[in-house]
């Protein structure tokens, strides 16, 4: 009896140290994903295309809101050149307490695009970067509170920019 209550002890304790771990590694997702609420609102505003000849420019409407307690972070976009709709993706930003890393993973009509790896963020900057570091994306708060984003093609060490989101806050996605 004595060594069959001493097993359920044991078991208990391993239980409360198991259940303990996964509390502290979403806490510790939480206060990561803390980090980007520079992000979180509803935006407006220009994108700007870079092509080799020229620049084009859409509109921007942009939702940014946490959810499943703060442990995920969820981006709407739309882009539109006049009526005529021009990109829709819906992102999911997440960190990885055991891999100290940040995922980034777009979505569009045709499924998962590409997943970046962000490794750092401040409370007015990320940046992910796909695993072969081809391309990457900045996402960042500028000094007169404007939301941007913007992405760069690394060519032959150089980071080229090929498209500019400048937002600012407003209601109504």
């Amino acid at each position: 009896m004595k060594n069959y209550l001493t097993q359920k002890l044991i078991l208990f304790i391993v239980f409360l140290s198991f259940l303990s771990l996964g509390v502290n590694a979403q806490e510790a997702e939480r206060k990561a994903m803390a980090k980007l609420s520079f992000m979180v609102g509803e935006w407006k505003g220009k994108a700007e295309i870079f092509n080799k000849n020229s620049t084009l420019l859409w509109d921007v409407k942009s939702e940014v809101k946490y959810d499943l307690n703060g442990t995920l972070l969820v981006i709407r976009v739309l882009e539109k050149e006049g009526d005529v709709v021009k990109l829709r993706l819906h992102t999911i930003i997440n960190y990885n307490a055991k891999e100290d890393k940040y995922y980034y993973s777009p979505f569009s009509q045709r499924g998962l695009s590409r997943s970046f790896v962000g490794k750092s963020a401040t409370s007015q900057k990320i940046i992910f970067a796909l695993p072969d570091n081809s391309y990457r994306l900045i996402f960042q708060k500028d000094k007169s509170g404007a939301f941007v984003e913007y992405g760069e093609r690394n060519e032959n060490g150089k980071w080229v920019m090929t498209f500019r989101n400048t937002l600012v806050p407003t209601s109504g996605y």
